[in-house]
This record gives structure tokens, sequence and C-alpha cells, in this order.
């Protein structure tokens, strides 16, 4: 169905008809009643039978107008045998053609002939009565250049019931010089995609982690890039190196253009591929498009935590505040003044989303092996089992979204040819994520309670020792007489839950313009393109995380033997009978994080094409990129802060409350300090007195700054050749220059207890205090002196690799002498590393990389028969680290419990591709057949690798980080990707009506093999002798228990998908107005982060902590839509119904199945189903 077209011809009753005395305003209500509710009165019996033709040419490669083209339309043949008739147009300025004569009704041939383009033709263009039959049609180039536009190189013709989308986007790509898919605005309706993020993944070998971000042919974001409208912008979340894909709604964009080659054209770091986002499209006519919708998440409905501002407790809504809205606008078109075409399209949208993810989680790890004394035993890693770390919570993860968009794009023709184009744009997206994670309900799984109790409590060793005191047991200090003695110790149960926050505020601004010049008054053939914009990006991120524990008042007030054993374990907080309380301790993190990046952008491109032989056409294409973007990072972060005395609720040491637990007071209030314990009669009134009562909105730390920023140049060069009109071959090669500079200053303020003085410490042998600590991987514990500040009295170190050793970072070494007779420690000379002063720690604190790379590129792509495109590509190019992994800050992620904190001394990586593809094309409606096969390498790729803090061993408060390093050992991929989409015309000819001529089936599959040696250091850690997981004992070897003599010597590359799969049935009925589309999607396990043995505070192996992976789930969409009109209205409506994840399958976070027996998830949720409704309205004039 097509937007009606407000009729003019409408009749309208005089004013003395009316009466004669309407008002100006009475006239314009009235009026505007008329055209609500009055039909179109009756046209002649000659426009009933006929109608007029009218339409668009363009460049199908470029979009702009073809003038002076001829355009003819075909009668039918007629039944004497005479010549058929034929009418005769040719299209103006702006490509716009229209014929004189009113044409009867029925179904014609249109053909289009210009010089320079291919002979084109529509078939079975239906005319019909009385109205205005309009097409567009972009006419192929006779040689198709390289921006992915594509035509059969002979006379083309299509059916007329595809033109738009097919000449548009999937013929677009079978002529293009590199491996391209395409989506359309239709496929993003289609797939019910909301934004872009939601339809990439529709993609053959595409998957986007977190909603957000593309991960091509397996390789994660770092090694893709996305441009908008053929320029980089910025990323407003710190953690990545791309945009956000889900930034960009659906209303903004006119179609995605994937590249999944390399040339030189790109930029360098598209080694998996880049996503262009195209929004320079305007509507033919004045066109207002308004949609409003609603839904829900099944989820949501039942449970739901809102973020309460300064807490890190969430608050419990009902179902009523979380139903989703949706609504966008959309106002444009095309007019023309003074012989030149101006464009302009206003998009507005404004969506809000909740979700809410439940399951459980618990922490698992391998034991020592102990092969000597009573207690013999395998290593966990041995047998491929592992033991619960910790209790198995019940998690909750609830999030709402808000996002806003403004666009505002702008075209214009500075000459009646449309030979000179320019194109502006601004773009500004606002998008708010409020966080709020709850665990609760903890329990050891098989941990015998019923016999547990006060006494042997205290006699918990190994890793349910730290199970129960961090997270079942509290101390308690009697206030009286006994204080602070082990008399007065009591160890009572209490349910301990953990609660955090994310609040997250983040925009995104981009200024651009892009220019399109025909230089033929110069030389024919020449043409100049440019672009150049300004974007900006700012975040804030606020991080509030707190263990607290619920318990009864008489138990707080004046614990006892009887009290502090409860009847029944493991208990929870709807277990208690009586008055309640909530209670935190000094076991707190608060962090914020303000982040701003600015980048300047420019390009120009020269094309030159010519023909030195008849047989052969010859493009030349060369271009200047340059590109600087800078960050700067604020961030504060509060660790075990003191409390502020005075406060509400707010109890130093030794200074609980005592009395009648009746008349107990929560609202009362002692002495703070660094031993302090915040109270509330509930979790919200607690949480809402932490922010003041830790004090906040004072942070005793300076904040900590990051300044990161990079810039590149690069010339690029690229010829290509076309012989006899079937073989492409193009050679190209860039020239870059990279610079990027870090520059961290992570002090705390602080040397020890006192602060600085002018940036230094008062004491120089006193080091700085840094956070993340510096003993995390930028000194060691290796100094036995005493009186080191590498370690006071560190033993002899064991034979294991420090963290900086498995980061491959170098730190300054000294040699020392160790006399003789000092404890524990072989006497005589050793190397060790101190890096303790300020000096020292800006010196490996500061990245730089400043790099010139030559990238070449050749592809090929053949025709040998009619529908057939063989291509062929190899490539180079590099991967550098993003800003935030070179930035030494510590951050948080909703969806994991580890911290992030940059390694200034990444460097970048060497890839090197080669594709290869080969596509048919066949049918009526564009059906299509692909088979793709890729190899790459790469050299020093980045990962990210989980270490423990050593000097936080005990893990309170922030131990467990995630950071980044060079693998030293080169990876491998290799994939194969099939895709395919049939029309089912086939069946049943013209039965019911050629209904099966609307419905198609499609679908992909990508297989990748990648992997990458681990990393010697990484493998000796599990092997440390006395402290291996790879001890065996013969009974166990007898027994055929042992699985495993060591780690795998490779393992999956990180980020990286074994396989995909996509698939879908569609149907788009033309005369029902009706479309419906069900598909399923499907991704593998993913590595989702390195893991690494847990170091003591002497070196030592503590426990180890195994690769995890998002584990392997499927997704069902169903998605409907119906277009209809409303008598006496203009315009077309359409109403659209959706449901996602119609399965609710199970997500996961799994550790390695490789070194395991089992499956074992460390996290298992579901997300729930999400329901859509919307309404659209679509005006034409």
């Amino acid at each position: 169905m097509t937007p009606h077209r407000c009729d003019q011809s409408l009749a309208h009753p005089t004013q003395s008809e009316l009466g004669g005395r309407l008002t100006p305003i009475g006239l314009a209500l009235l009026a505007l009643i008329v055209l609500m509710v009055a039909r179109p009165a009756p046209v002649a019996a000659q426009a009933a039978e006929s109608g007029t033709v009218s339409g668009r040419l363009f460049d199908g490669q470029d979009r702009s107008p073809i003038s002076d083209a001829t355009v003819i339309l075909d009668f039918s043949e007629p039944e004497d045998g005479s010549i058929p008739r034929q009418l005769v147009a040719t299209s103006g300025p702006a490509g716009d053609f229209e014929f004189d004569e009113a044409v009867p009704v029925g179904f014609y041939g249109l053909s289009f002939v210009k010089a320079g383009y291919r002979a084109s033709a529509i078939a079975n263009f239906e005319v019909k009565a009385g109205e205005e039959n309009f097409i567009e049609f972009p006419m192929p180039r006779q040689v198709v250049s390289e921006s992915g536009d594509v035509m059969e190189l002979e006379a083309y013709v299509v059916e007329a019931s595809v033109v738009g989308e097919l000449m548009n986007n999937l013929e677009l790509r079978l002529e293009s010089d590199q491996l391209v898919n395409l989506l359309s605005a239709e496929d993003l309706s289609k797939f019910a995609a909301s934004d872009v993020a939601d339809a990439i993944k529709r993609v053959a070998g595409v998957n986007v982690v977190e909603g957000q971000f593309a991960i091509i042919r397996g390789l994660e974001d770092r090694y893709s890039s996305t441009l908008y409208n053929g320029a980089p912008v910025p990323s407003p979340d710190p953690d990545r190196q791309s945009v956000q894909l889900d930034l960009f709604p659906s209303d903004v964009v006119n179609n995605l253009q994937l590249s999944k080659s390399f040339s030189a054209y790109s930029p360098s770091n598209s080694s998996g591929g880049s996503i262009d986002i195209v929004t320079h499209s305007y509507p033919e006519e004045l066109t207002f498009k308004f949609a409003a919708g609603t839904g829900f998440n099944e989820r949501t409905l039942d449970e739901f935590l809102r973020l309460d501002k300064g807490s890190p407790i969430g608050v419990p809504e009902d179902g009523d505040h979380t139903i989703e809205s949706d609504f966008s606008a959309l106002f444009g078109g095309r007019t023309e003044a003074y012989g030149r075409e101006l464009r302009f399209k206003v998009v507005v949208a404004n969506e809000i989303d909740f979700q809410t993810a439940v399951g459980s989680q618990g922490e698992a790890q391998p034991r020592f092996a102990a092969t000597r004394g009573r207690e013999r035993s395998s290593g966990g890693l041995a047998l491929g089992v592992l033991d619960r770390t910790g209790p198995r919570f019940d998690f909750q993860q609830s999030e709402r979204t808000e996002q806003r968009t403004y666009y505002v794009g702008a075209g214009i023709d500075f000459d009646e040819d449309g030979k000179h184009r320019v194109d502006g744009s601004f773009f500004r997206t606002e998008k708010k994520d409020e966080v709020v994670q709850l665990r609760e309900n903890g329990a050891i799984p098989g941990f015998d309670y019923a016999n547990f109790n006060e006494t042997n409590a205290d006699r918990l060793q190994g890793s349910y020792q730290r199970s129960f005191r961090d997270h079942w047991i509290l101390d308690y200090y009697d206030p009286g007489e006994n204080f602070g003695t082990e008399q007065g110790k009591h160890a009572f149960f209490a349910p301990v839950a953990e609660s955090r926050t994310f609040d997250r505020d983040r925009t995104l601004s981009v200024y651009q313009l892009n220019g399109e010049h025909d230089l033929d008054v110069i030389d024919e053939g020449l043409k100049l393109t440019w672009a150049a914009n300004h974007a900006r990006t700012d975040q804030s991120e606020t991080t509030f995380n707190v263990r607290y524990s619920f318990n009864t008042v008489e138990n707080f007030v004046s614990p006892n033997d009887e009290q502090t054993i409860p009847s029944a374990l493991p208990i929870t907080s709807q277990d208690l009978v009586g008055r309640t309380i909530a209670v935190a301790r000094n076991d707190l993190v608060f962090g914020q994080n303000d982040i701003e990046e600015i980048q300047y952008f420019g390009r120009i491109d020269l094309e030159y094409e010519f023909e030195p032989h008849s047989d052969v056409l010859m493009v030349a294409r060369t271009g200047y990129w340059f590109e600087q973007a800078s960050r700067e990072v604020t961030s504060t972060f509060e660790l075990q802060p003191f409390g502020v005395a005075g406060q509400p609720g707010v109890f130093g040491a030794g200074q609980v409350p005592q009395g009648n637990p009746d008349s107990f007071d929560t609202s009362s209030s002692s002495g703070g300090g660094s031993a302090f314990t915040v109270i509330g009669d509930n979790p919200i009134e607690m949480g809402r007195r932490l922010f003041l009562g830790a004090g906040l909105n004072n942070p005793d730390s300076d904040g900590q700054e990051s300044n990161t920023k990079r810039r590149i140049s690069a010339w690029s060069g690229e010829l290509k050749a076309t012989l006899f009109e079937d073989l492409d071959v193009v050679a190209g090669l860039r020239l870059e220059n990279l610079r990027i500079t870090a520059e961290n200053d992570p002090y705390t303020g602080f040397c020890g207890p006192d602060e600085f003085v002018d940036r230094q410490c008062p004491d120089p042998s006193i080091p700085p205090n840094i956070f993340p600590g510096r003993f995390l991987f930028l000194d060691r514990i290796d100094n036995p002196l005493p009186g080191s500040q590498g370690g006071d009295g560190a033993p002899d170190p064991p034979n294991t690799p420090f963290n900086d050793q498995l980061l491959g970072i170098s730190l300054p070494m000294e040699t020392i002498v160790i006399p003789p007779g000092t404890p524990g420690v072989t006497p005589g000379p050793r190397d060790v590393v101190d890096c303790n002063t300020r000096e020292c720690l800006d010196s490996v604190l500061r990245g730089e990389i400043d790099e010139f790379f030559v990238l070449p590129s050749v592809s090929t792509a053949y025709r040998p028969f009619d529908g057939w495109t063989v291509r062929f590509a190899y490539s180079q190019t590099v991967a550098r680290p993003s800003f935030r992994e070179l930035a030494y800050y510590a951050s948080q992620e909703s969806g994991s419990d580890d911290f992030f904190v940059g390694n200034p001394q990444l460097t970048t990586s060497d890839v090197e591709s080669i594709d290869g593809r080969i596509e048919w094309t066949f049918g009526d409606f564009g059906d299509l057949f692909a088979l793709s096969v890729f190899y790459k390498t790469i050299q020093d790729p980045i990962e990210q690798v989980v270490l423990i803090d050593p000097q936080n061993a005990d893990c309170t408060g922030a131990c467990v980080f995630r950071t980044f390093r060079n693998n030293e050992n080169e990876a491998e991929l290799l994939g194969m990707e099939v895709e395919g989409r049939r029309t089912l015309d086939f069946i049943g000819g013209d039965l019911l009506g050629g209904f099966f001529e609307t419905i198609s089936i499609g679908g992909n599959f990508t297989y990748i093999d990648a992997e990458v040696e681990r990393s010697p250091f990484e493998i000796a850690r599990t092997e440390e002798p006395g402290r291996s997981f790879f001890d065996t004992i013969p009974e166990d070897v007898e027994a055929g228990r042992v699985r495993f003599d060591g780690l795998e010597k490779k393992r999956r590359l990180f980020g990286q998908p074994e396989w995909i799969a996509n698939a879908d049935i569609s149907l788009d009925h033309p005369d029902w107005g009706t479309k419906a589309t069900l598909s399923i999607f499907a991704i593998s396990e993913i590595l989702d982060a390195v893991g690494a043995a847990d170091l003591d505070n002497q070196g030592g192996v503590e426990g180890y902590t195994l690769d995890r992976y998002l584990d392997k789930y499927y997704q069902l969409d169903l998605v409907l839509s119906q277009a209809f009109a409303i008598p006496r209205m203009p315009g077309e409506f359409t109403a659209k119904a959706s449901i996602k994840n119609l399965t609710d399958t199970t997500r996961k976070v799994i550790y390695d199945q490789d070194q395991t027996i089992d499956d074992i998830p460390e996290r298992s949720f579901k997300v729930g189903r999400d329901y859509s409704f919307s309404i659209g309205y679509t005006l034409t004039y």
C-alpha cells in the first residue's frame, strides 16, 4: 500500500452556503472537519480508467539525480500485430520525469537509457486508475565503482514489485569490490529492530554483545570500525573502542552497509569489517511520519528494582511503573529553489525500556592437590572438578534505559544539474541507564548446616572460612567490658546480601558535512568527495556497592547463644520473626567517573574514471584521512570510607546502641571512624543513609585523572581495472601514521596516612598511594630486605610469574645484596623490582604508541555467468588498543562483579586477512545464495585477563580486576559463512492468487575456528610445586578419574563464538498490507574473560579462576504488522506487534568446558519475554 496523496480537488462549499457569518477561526475549524470526514469528489470517467506516470532517476552508486535520460513506456503488443505504441519522456535536472498524457490502467514495461549507464528496464509496472503512479529507479553505472552498488552489466530487467528494496539493497552488493552486506530501513522494520544493534545481528557472521557492540566473524569490536556517513565517531562508552550501535534508532537510518573486507580508503582497524550507518536519505515528497508504542517485559511486571538516587539499594517497583513507551516522528521532503533541489529530514525519538534478569550466581575454583599426609587428593583441574568457594545466591538485575534522539539533515544542489551536492546533519543522542543488582539468600550447596554451630564456626578452614565469614557470619563485639576481646566476640548468623547500583548518563553529538562534486568541466570522469565532522561524547557514571545483612532487633541489641544460632539453615530475610533491621558495615565501594571525548575528522577523496582501451575501464582513486581525538577522565573511588559522626544511623566501633529492643531507635547516632556501622529499619532506609553517613558527598581522596590522545593521518591510493565487463581487479595501499599517548594520574593524594604536599610525598621513604594498588602489576613484592617498600621480609619468591610478567609489562629492576643471616632468604645478589617512587610510577603509567603502517590490499570480482559473482580479497590491517584499555583507573560494568583497569603498556596487533566468496542471485525476486570462507592471523592479540590484588587476598572491597594484555602468541582464525534467501514463488504457480510469491525464507550460518596459544606464564601458575592443580594420587589414576594433565596449550580467541546462526520466514503481502516475520538467532559459547591464578601477598599462588564463557543460547522473535487506511482520512496507518525472546531460554556464564567434566555455571538467569505494540501514521503530500 502506498501513502495517500492529499487530493487538492476536494469540493469546498462557499462562504454564502455556510450562512456567510463564520469567523476565520470558525472557517478553519470547519475546513479541518471537512478534511477529516469528506470523501474525495467524483472524478471524470476518463480519470477512473487511467492514471498518470512519473518518477525519478538517480545514480545507483551515489544517489545523485540523473538528468537527460530517456524513459520509454511500452504498451502491450496489439492483437493485429502492429507496432506497439510507446510514450517517451526525458528526465529533468533533478532526475524527475513525467509522461504528458494519461495512461490507461494495466501493466507496462519501462525502459531507461542514459550514456554512461547500463540500459535498464522494469517489467510489469502497474498503472492504477485515478492515481499518480510514481516510481524511483537507481540506474547502474556502465562500470561500477567501489561503493558497493550493484547491477548486471548487461541490460537489467526487474519486476516492478521488487524495485525498491531489491535495487537499493540486495542487488547493490553484487558488484561491490568489497564483501558487502546491506540492511535497509525495511529490514529494520521486518525484524522489529528498534535500533541498529538489534538489526545488524541478522547479518551472516555478526553477533551483538551487550545489545550494543557488533562482533564481526568472531573478532571483538576492536577489530571493526563503525562509521557514520563514512566518518568515524567516538564511543560514549568509555570501556569500548567502537560506538554503541543502539544509539542509532531505526528512524534515523536509511541503510547499513557492512563490509567484511578491507580497502585502502577504509579505517585501518577494519580487520573484521566496517559498518557504515547511512542517514543521508530524504523522502521524495513532503512526508510526515509518526509512531507511538508501548510494551512490557513479563519479568518486570513481577520483579523490578528501581534505582534510588544516592543509594546502593534498589526500591521494589510494581508492574504498573515498568510499562515501556516508544515515540518517534519524522518530517522531511524535497523541493526546488532557482532550479536547485533542496532536501531535508528531521527525526525526533524517545524510548523507555525495562528489563529484569532473574537467576542464581556462585563462584567456583579448583582445589590444590594434596599428595602427602592423611588427606590426600588430586588437584581439581586434573579431575576437571571445581569446588564452590562461596555461597550460591539468588541473583536479580533490573535495568531501566531511556534514550532521546534528535536528527536534522539537509542537502542542497549547487547547480541545476545536481553535479555539486552538499549534505549536512546534526545528530544527538542522550541515553540514561539505571541498573540495580541484588544478590541475596545465599547458601553453600552440599554443606552440612545441621551440624554447624558457633563453636566449630571459629574453626573453619580453607575456602569455607572465607565463604562464611564474608557472606554468613557477622563478627559482633559486645560493647560491654569485654569489648575487643575474644571473650566478647560472638559469631551470629544473619542473611547477608550484596547490592550494587549503576547510574550512567551518556551523550553523543555529531556535526557533519559531506560533499560530492562531479568535475566533468575539468575532465570527464573526475569526481571529488569529502566529509568533515566534529563530535563530542560525555559520560557520567556512578557505581555504589554495599554488603549488608538483615537481623532481628533482639539479636542486634543483645545477642546470646540461644538467639545467634537459627533453628534451620540456610535462612532468608523472610524467615526472620519480629521487627528486623538492616545493617551495613564499612565494606562498601563508591566510584564516580566523568568522561569527555572530543574528535575532529576530515577526509577528501578524488576519483578518476577513464578508458585506456575499449575492453578496459580504469578507476583511480586517492584520498587523505585525518583524525584527532582526546579523552579526559576524572575518577573518584572510595573504599572503606570513614563514617561521619552525627549522621542518622551511623555508629562507630563499640558504640552500637543498647537497651530495650522494643524502643530501639535506628535514627540515633554516635561517633563515626574507619570502623563504623550504618543501620536502618529496612534496606531502603539504610541505603539512603549510606551516602552522607560515609561522607561520600565530600570524598577524602583527590580525583584521579587519565588523559589519552590519538592522532591518525593517512594517505590512500587505489586502482581498479574492469576487463571485458566481467572481471574487476582492485589494488590499494594505505599509508598511515598512528600516535597514541596515555597520561595516567591514579594518585589518591596520600602517602600512607599522610597527604600529598605539592603532589609529592613529604617523606620520600613512603611510597605514594595509587588506586588500584601498585602491586596489582606495577610493582612486585619480591624485596626481602627489612624496611623495603617492596615488601618487608618477603621470602624467596616462588617460581611463579608475577602479574607484570603475565601482562608483558616492562618494569625497572635493580640488584640488591642480601646479607647472610636474613631469616628465610638465600643470601647473595638478587634482582628485584621496587617501583615505589613517583618518578618510577609515572614512567610505567605513561603509555605511548607511535607507529607508521604500510597496509596493502587487493581484491577481485569475477562474473562468469549471469547472476554469479566470485570474489577474492587480501589485506593487512592493524588493531589498536582503546582509550579505556590504556587508562589506569577503576570502573565496573553491570553484569560483572569485577573491576576494570587499563594497561598503559599495550601495543598494536597486526592482522592479515584472506577472504573469498561465491554469490548467486536468481529468480524474479532477487533470491540469493552465497558461500564465503575467510582466514586471518593476528599478531599480539589484546585479551582480557582476571587478576587478584595481592595486597587484598581476603577480597574486601575491590580485589578482583580485569585488565588487558598483548598475548605474545599468534592467533589464527579460519571460518566459513553460508547465507541464502528464497521466495516461495515456485510453489503452486498462480495458486491462491500468487500468495506464495509473498513468502520468503532465509538464513545464514557462520562457523569460526579461532585459537591462540596460552602464555607460558599462564600455564606456569597452575603448576607451582606444592601448589599444583594438576598433581594426582595413584588411586585417582587407577580409577580413571584423572582427565587432564595440564592446561590446554591453546584456547579460543577472546570474544569469539564458534558458530552463529540466523533463520527467518517472512510474509510481505502488498495487496493486504500485511507483513509477518518469525526469526531465530542462535550463538555458541563466547570467551568472556581469560582466567588466571590468584597470588597472595608473598607472590605465591592462592587460587585459580578458570576462563569464563558466555554460554550458548538462542532467541525466537515474532513480528506482525498491518497497514490500513481510515475512510475520509488521508494517509496510511500501520499497526505493529512483536514478541521477542518467545522461548525465554536460559542465559549462563560458565567455566571453561575444555577443562571441566561438567558444565559449571558461574551465573544462570533468564531475561523474560518482551511484548511491544505500536501504531504508525504516514502522510505524504
